[in-house]
């Protein structure tokens, strides 16, 4: 007989609802931390040494203490508040060959280690998710370090990792910009799971790498219910499926990737703007360290795009510049451009790492943007 407890269910609506409590059984937990073994998923083995950078009460560090009880993989826990120096410092005492946690553990980790070049050596493989890692870490990653990047999703009500963007074998032989880009993408589902992607209108949406709408999942380590919370269960379950809440698109590979959380996507007179496609491509310039673009109330477009950004030490780039940078070297369209753009001095976190976009919209909640046709 099953057990069953309930963990919390964050990921799920979180600000509408409060936070819904998921629902997980022993059953879930033995099945997640098999697929997560796989090489389907992480390949991890008993020669593994692994390092989570995610706070235990966070679906239980990603699973990653399970699977690496079940393969004999050694474990290696940095304690509650480690400092990037000491993170980097274990990682090389214990030998760590595989390491997970959200993209800012990694970004402050790079700039730790900026021009060094006697670290990572036993490092061989990050795997980070929570939020999308920018293309340009990845590419540091690898080339300066020699370590490759795995790109993974997952929510609490999918016992964390639900999928993993690994280059199949035919990918292989892809230069190399389009293998960057397909590895951005949050990849292919886990074994076992399944999804489909529908519309606002409740219609089934192409696999063309274009089009969007919500995802759903299922599967036997996707939940059933939340506790004690029947509006939950009715809003966000179709039958055995979970509309997770993120907007994906879907190529023709079968790789997917999140264009936003549809609390995030910035409504902009009638047309939406992907807040995540913005952050990733402003973290592509040579001068920033983080950014994080939120949706900011607009009297005559309900919202406009506002870029928050905390630029390296030392750096004297302008907002025209990062914008000018958009156009150009990404080709977004001028209406996507953020109105404004802020330099923080630093971007709040929530306990899990991510940038907290509740924090920013409240306190840019009242500046004033000025939009002009142009973007300009």
């Amino acid at each position: 007989m099953s057990t069953r407890t309930s963990l919390p269910g964050c990921a799920t609506r979180l600000g509408q609802r409060g936070c819904p409590r998921a629902v997980n059984t022993h059953r879930m937990y033995y099945l997640h931390a098999m697929m997560v073994t796989t090489p389907a998923a992480l390949d991890i083995s008993e020669s593994d040494a692994i390092m989570p950078v995610v706070p235990m009460f966070h679906v239980n560090a990603w699973e990653f203490p399970y699977a690496a009880t079940m393969t004999g993989a050694k474990l290696v826990l940095s304690g509650p508040a480690p400092s990037t120096a000491e993170r980097v410092k274990l990682i090389e005492d214990e030998s760590v060959s595989l390491a997970a946690g959200v993209p800012t553990v990694w970004i402050d980790a790079l700039e730790y280690v900026e021009g060094q070049t006697d670290v990572f050596t036993s490092l061989n493989r990050l795997v980070v998710g929570g939020s999308a890692a920018p293309e340009e870490m990845m590419q540091r990653y690898e080339e300066n370090h020699d370590v490759l990047v795995d790109h993974a999703w997952g929510m609490t009500e999918t016992m964390s990792i639900g999928s993993v963007s690994r280059l199949t074998g035919k990918m292989t032989d892809w230069d190399r910009k389009d293998r960057f880009a397909q590895r951005t993408k949050q990849g292919l589902l886990s074994p076992g799971l399944e999804m489909r992607v529908r519309n606002e209108n409740g219609e089934e949406v192409i696999w063309d790498g274009e089009s969007f709408g919500e995802l759903h999942i299922r599967g036997p380590t996707v939940i059933s219910e939340y506790y004690n919370r029947p509006e939950a269960n009715q809003e966000d379950f179709d039958g055995d499926w979970l509309k997770t809440g993120d907007i994906v698109s879907v190529d023709e590979h079968g790789f997917f990737e999140v264009v936003d959380r549809t609390k995030d996507v910035i409504k902009s007179g009638g047309e939406w703007i992907s807040s995540i496609e913005l952050e990733n491509a402003l973290m592509g310039h040579t001068n920033v360290l983080e950014a994080t673009v939120i949706a900011v109330p607009h009297d005559r477009l309900q919202e406009r795009p506002l870029a928050c950004v905390r630029k390296k030490e030392g750096s004297d780039a302008t907002a025209e510049e990062l914008r000018s940078f958009l156009r150009t070297e990404y080709d977004f369209p001028g209406w996507w451009l953020p109105d404004n753009i802020t330099f923080e001095d630093d971007i709040p976190k929530t306990a899990t790492g991510k940038f907290d976009k509740r924090a920013l919209r409240s306190r840019h909640e009242h500046t004033d943007l000025r939009w002009t046709p142009s973007g300009g």
